[in-house]
């Protein structure tokens, strides 16, 4: 009987410690779910969205006989403006506008201009080729291009992007000419010069004003590809978070990094030049010859915010 009762009470300590450990993992688990979660959560609200933009100023470019029709921002946020198709400005500081001279390189046609984020260059459809500038001056000799180009852009990593007029392909290659493949287009680009390029990371946006629509390539994954619809889209930028900015004849739109809708930001920003540095988003307007800056005011994810189809 005492053996019986000796071993009752083993078997009880034994449950018992067994319950204690189960429910103490039981408990650990519970714990564990909830950081993840919580971390999940706070990762999510944490993303910002554009909810609105809030003017600061108009900056007019006062100058005479200049046609300004591409803008571009480098890292340090010193802003870039292209136009007459042989003149080149850089907007200071101070708000001073002063005249990069880019007389080297004349004659020349610039159709494009863009940044790898230090560098500025320039797309030269005469001379077929892509100048450097440094320092506010062109570097000599420049890359040379294998057609007439119409678009291009250049990625962070120093490759470069390039529609050339009247093809359905558009060729990618780094500084030192290395060819990196071609994407195909399902119809010619259209002769003339609305609509642009963004080479951002790996991916590899189109504003085909064509076809009312942007095109998202993959620099490593050729045969997939996205399509965002949206009304003769002339310009884009990416912010920090990667939401998509297009000016359009629908007026300034965003899609979210994680493409949960259009926003539409503005309806009286139509067929701009836009450049996006930090939180601030510079859009030029050609006709009126001035530079509007707009502070971009984000929220969360959870926000109720006025989305597109």
């Amino acid at each position: 009987m005492k053996k019986y009762l000796r071993k009752l009470r083993k078997t009880g300590l034994r449950a018992k410690i067994l319950f204690s450990n189960g429910l103490f993992l039981l408990l650990l688990i519970s714990c564990t779910r909830k950081s993840v979660n919580s971390q999940t959560n706070l990762q999510t609200i944490a993303l910002p969205f554009p909810l609105e933009l809030k003017h600061e100023l108009s900056i007019f470019i006062d100058v005479s006989q200049f046609l300004p029709d591409k803008i571009v921002c480098d890292i340090k946020g010193n802003i870039f403006i292209s136009g007459n198709k042989r003149r080149l400005f850089h907007l200071e500081d101070d708000l001073e506008i002063s005249e990069i001279n880019i007389e080297a390189i004349y004659p020349c046609e610039i159709v494009d201009i863009g940044t790898d984020g230090f560098d500025i260059f320039l797309l030269d459809r005469m001379n077929r080729k892509l100048w450097t500038v440094k320092r506010e001056s062109v570097l000599e000799n420049g890359f040379s291009l294998e057609e007439r180009p119409l678009f291009f852009s250049v990625s962070e990593k120093g490759l470069f992007t390039v529609i050339y007029t009247n093809r359905r392909e558009f060729s990618i290659f780094s500084r030192t000419e290395k060819r990196f493949g071609d994407f195909q287009l399902e119809e010619a680009a259209m002769e003339g010069d609305r609509g642009s390029l963004l080479f951002i990371k790996d991916n590899i946006y189109f504003a085909n004003n064509k076809r009312d629509r942007v095109e998202l390539f993959y620099l490593y994954n050729p045969g997939e590809r996205q399509c965002i619809n949206v009304e003769s889209p002339t310009s884009l930028a990416l912010d920090i978070w990667k939401n998509l900015f297009i000016a359009s004849n629908e007026g300034l739109v965003c899609i979210p990094k994680n493409n949960t809708g259009k926003i539409l930001l503005s309806n009286e920003i139509l067929d701009s030049q836009i450049a996006i540095s930090k939180e601030k988003i510079y859009i030029l307007n050609p006709e009126e010859k001035k530079i509007d800056v707009y502070k971009i005011v984000y929220t969360s994810f959870n926000s109720n915010i006025p989305r597109g189809e």
